[in-house]
């Protein structure tokens, strides 16, 4: 039998709406997630700032279950950014 993996994309699809989420939010979410048994969650790609970096650490550690997808632009400055975290 096959398995199939769920990804969610809550998150990366607020980054894109004009509606923005606090920190606490955007963590309570994947936590939810988490404990939904999501195999992986989608995080928007990684601004260059430093609440980011800290935002994309403390949700990727705080999860259990899940992985943390970050989409990777097509600049090598974006992989930088993206493998900090």
């Amino acid at each position: 039998m096959k398995k199939i993996y769920v990804s969610d994309l809550t998150l990366k699809a607020f980054d894109k709406q004009s509606t923005t989420l606090t920190f606490r939010e955007r963590l309570a979410i994947a936590e939810k997630l988490d404990n939904a048994l999501v195999d992986a969650i989608e995080l928007p790609e990684v601004s260059n700032s430093k609440e980011s970096e800290i935002m994309y650490t403390t949700i990727s550690s705080s999860l259990n279950n899940a992985v943390v997808k970050i989409p990777v632009g097509d600049s090598e400055q974006s992989l930088e950014l993206a493998v900090k975290c």
